[in-house]
């Protein structure tokens, strides 16, 4: 049972479906001032709260909870008895205070979905998009324009009566609150040279040029950024276009799998290698997804010298033509430079440990066009670069790397600071 709109509106309440307003209950909602709203929001995807101690923001919301909740009782006292936006849930009769009575006793309020279970994507309902259209418009004629520093301060100034958001920071708060955006941090070494990973974790300096790992404050100098491929392919499945033309693909390059002698090279499914894996029984269900992993480095601000290289997945049992789009593609992590990394396979490490999970399965997963949850799964079929990224991924650097050749097969054996090649 929701709010009477028109007191909803006067008073600037927003429904919140959070572990903390539900109490747990599905389908409880309580109503909190705006600033409230976005602070949940912001808590539930993981990101920390607003440069302020959690001890203010707490009483901060609780003395805003609390005076929007007494005019509320006297004007409409049929609606619940419990609190607004304690976490009470009286909004919706006698069941839903029951059900979020456990907030209010102190007991403990369930533990939301993990990070890397939910999906990313916009997590605000179409309504509170509706109330913040002009802000939103605003971000986005910022970002698209690429404007100054002065022009984007300036610029929400100039627009007071349209917009809640004044200042460049409130505004890119109230957007980051809006979004579900999981990512991964691993230090790595200030130059770029390499990752803290694998055999590197223990390392507190960089093994290719010596750099500390820690500042003198105890934090790193420089940390990758990684964004989840199983959130990203959670929101594919689930579209009702991409979802169903994923699970269609695949059901048709299985079935070209199957067939004996391969009629031609028509698309990836035709090669050797899928063909190989769905003998050994990898791609055992329609719900499989097929990836290419590929890299290349690209040159930024070349008067400083930065080089980064990007890692993209894309999903390759989509249509062709929607292979190369934005939403088929996907950066899962860039080398943060200043120069070219000296091991590329260190900044891999992250990434694979995500694959292994997704090579395993991960349950639970709603696909359109399946009435229950399914398990997919996902294999790279292919790993793509140019020729100077290649040389990296094998090592093949001249006549003493470890593969002497990209097409060669065999590789060498490392003693006394170099490789050999035995026969």
């Amino acid at each position: 049972m929701a709010l009477p709109p028109s007191l909803s509106a006067r008073l600037d309440l927003w429904e919140c479906d959070c572990s903390l307003c539900s109490g747990g209950a599905p389908g409880v909602t309580s109503c909190v001032p705006r600033s409230t709203w976005f602070e949940h929001r912001r808590l539930r995807s993981g990101r920390p709260p607003r440069p302020r101690t959690a001890a203010v923001a707490a009483a901060a919301a609780r003395g805003a909870d609390a005076a929007a909740a007494a005019p509320l009782a006297a004007e409409a006292p049929a609606i619940g008895q419990g609190g607004v936006g304690d976490g009470e849930g009286g909004v919706g009769g006698e069941a839903e205070t029951v059900a979020g009575s456990g907030e209010a006793e102190g007991g403990p309020a369930p533990n939301p979905e993990p990070p890397t279970l939910r999906p990313n994507g916009v997590c605000i309902p179409a309504k509170v998009f509706k109330d913040n259209i002009d802000d939103f418009v605003a971000y986005n004629f910022v970002v698209q324009h690429c404007l100054s520093r002065e022009a984007t301060e300036d610029y929400p100034q100039q627009r007071r009566s349209a917009g809640t958001c004044h200042t460049p920071y409130a505004l890119n708060a109230m957007v980051h609150s809006s979004v579900d955006l999981y990512t991964k941090k691993v230090d790595c070494c200030s130059g770029g040279c390499v990752a803290f990973t694998a055999e590197r974790k223990a390392l507190t300096a960089c093994d290719a040029c010596k750099a500390p790992r820690y500042r003198a404050d105890g934090k790193p100098h420089k940390q990758a950024t990684y964004w989840p491929l199983l959130s990203w392919l959670r929101m594919m499945l689930a579209d009702a276009k991409i979802g169903a033309g994923m699970v269609k693909a695949m059901k048709e390059a299985r079935e070209a799998a199957a067939s004996s002698p391969a009629e031609g090279v028509r698309d990836w499914y035709d090669g050797a290698t899928f063909r190989k894996l769905v003998e050994l029984g990898y791609f055992s269900t329609n719900t499989c997804v097929a990836l290419s992993i590929s890299t290349d480095g690209f040159q930024a601000w070349k008067q400083r010298g930065f080089e980064g290289w990007p890692i993209i997945a894309t999903i390759l049992n989509v249509d062709p033509s929607a292979r190369v789009q934005v939403v088929s593609q996907l950066i899962l992590g860039i080398t943060p430079g200043r120069s070219q990394p000296a091991d590329l396979e260190s900044f891999l490490h992250p990434i694979a440990e995500e694959l292994d999970v997704l090579a395993a399965g991960v349950s639970g997963v709603n696909v359109t066009g399946f009435p229950e949850s399914k398990v997919v799964r996902a294999f790279v079929v292919q790993f793509t670069t140019d020729m100077p990224a290649g040389d990296k991924v094998l090592n093949a650097i001249g006549g003493n790397g470890e593969y002497p050749g990209r097409f060669r097969l065999f590789c060498g054996v490392w003693l006394n600071r170099r490789y050999y090649y035995p026969p």
